[in-house]
């Protein structure tokens, strides 16, 4: 399984729009996730 490379996220982000994937859900494949998690943990 590769990886995106960081130069490909916009590509990325483009093609999950194409498929029909709302905002909210690219946003948080993108790295919202990650992002939530360590707002919660590192208080």
């Amino acid at each position: 399984m590769d990886c995106a490379r960081p130069t490909q996220l916009p590509e990325l982000a483009e093609e999950l729009f194409c498929r029909q994937y709302s905002e909210k859900d690219i946003v948080a494949i993108m790295g919202g996730n990650f992002m939530r998690v360590a707002e919660a943990v590192w208080k």
